[in-house]
């Protein structure tokens, strides 16, 4: 699952956020619940939607808090399908930020940067949290350490399987190139106290690239922006044994061909796979029916404008329907942000888009809770007055 707000589209809407004054009045959505308010931030915060994830029943919403110069990074859970939810946790307050998540072994899994004190502003590490979904317990690992010369400017992460877990990232050099890191984890113990040992591939990339990451079974997808200007998805797949070994199987190339211009969403489930991605202020829409292998006609799902982006920041898949949010920001003599969801009910031969104007970001994922289910979060944009919100529904 791929929901990620990245430098770009970041540095865009900071610097809009300060123009736009839109009411803060939220009305409920035919076929969704009401919305509730999973956060509202001190008066002097910034509440940003990091990422949504749900499997079966759960669902996790994680987002970035801004106050005084630091960052926290923060995390709500539900266990029946997003009716109710957890009291918010502190995931990270060392300057936490690029937050994603997955769900899987009872846990809600958070992949983030953070930054030491002291440390210089090019200098990150990334740390995988597992808050319990049920319960408090807490374990952290660290994959990066902070206090190097690297840039962890993007992260993913999904749970493959029942015996890994994935976490991808780029360390980003804000030059021409950047190197694209994927290293699968174990989930737990075997019976034996036995772990299956990490693996780690990097990959050469766009210097602006963001990183996507979806897994299905045994089966994992990471797609970047490569230095040729082309979209590229690498799978893997956790074979059974002792080790549960990862193999890397050939990548697919989109033929699309551009600059990046915002995110990459890509979702899993079964044989499919649908990615968005914004590519020379577009955004459009592939989806795979044969595990990955090859992907149906691209649809254009938004038209970048004059003075602004589009870019996809979320992807899922259940059956043949497909969920897409997206997102148009710019407009520098007035500015916008714009959230719209699309949807196709026929693996992608076909979209419907709704406009849901000044939301914010808007990111969903389909939970199985008695059925398919679209469960959405967004960070709700506020006048000067009023603090951010963070928004949350589900379909009914």
């Amino acid at each position: 699952m791929t929901m990620i707000r990245r430098t770009a589209l970041r540095a865009m809407l900071g610097a809009l956020s300060a123009l736009l004054i839109v009411g803060s009045t939220v009305l409920a959505e035919s076929g969704f619940s009401d919305p509730v308010t999973l956060r509202t931030g001190p008066a002097a915060a910034g509440v940003e939607l990091e990422d949504v994830a749900a499997k079966g029943s759960n669902v996790s919403v994680v987002w970035e808090e801004f106050e005084g110069g630091q960052s926290d990074i923060r995390l709500r859970t539900s266990m029946d399908g997003g009716r109710t939810f957890r009291s918010q946790r502190l995931v990270e307050d060392r300057h936490g930020s690029n937050a994603s998540t997955d769900i899987c072994a009872g846990f809600a899994w958070v992949a983030h940067s953070f930054r030491l004190a002291g440390d210089p502003n090019t200098s990150d590490g990334l740390i995988v949290d597992g808050l319990a979904i049920s319960g408090p317990v807490v374990s952290g690992e660290a994959l990066v350490s902070s206090g190097g010369s690297q840039n962890v400017d993007e992260t993913d992460f999904a749970c493959v399987g029942s015996r890994r877990r994935a976490a991808a990232w780029v360390d980003r050099d804000f030059k021409a190139t950047s190197i694209v890191h994927v290293r699968f984890l174990p989930i737990l113990l075997d019976p034996n106290g036995q772990e299956p040992p990490d693996f780690e591939r990097s990959f050469e990339a766009d210097g602006f690239t963001p990183v996507a990451l979806a897994a299905s079974g045994s089966h994992a997808w990471l797609a970047w922006h490569t230095t040729d200007r082309r979209i590229r998805i690498k799978p893997f797949d956790v074979g059974p044994g002792p080790d549960f070994t990862v193999t890397p199987r050939p990548a697919v190339t989109l033929p699309d061909s551009g600059s990046s211009s915002g995110d990459i969403g890509l979702g899993a489930a079964g044989s499919r796979l649908v990615i968005a991605y914004g590519l020379n202020g577009h955004t459009f829409a592939r989806v795979s029916t044969d595990w990955g292998a090859s992907f149906g006609p691209r649809e254009r799902l938004l038209t970048g404008f004059e003075d602004g982006l589009t870019s996809a920041v979320s992807a899922d898949i259940r059956g043949s329907r497909a969920v897409v949010h997206a997102v148009e920001t710019g407009g520098f003599i007035d500015p916008v942000i714009r959230a719209h969801r699309f949807q196709s009910t026929n693996d992608g031969a076909t979209w419907n888009g709704a406009l849901r104007d000044s939301d914010g970001i808007r990111m969903g994922a389909f939970t199985a809770d008695g059925g398919t289910r679209l469960v959405e979060a967004w960070d709700q944009s506020a006048s000067n007055n009023d603090p951010q919100r963070l928004r949350f529904h589900r379909e009914l």
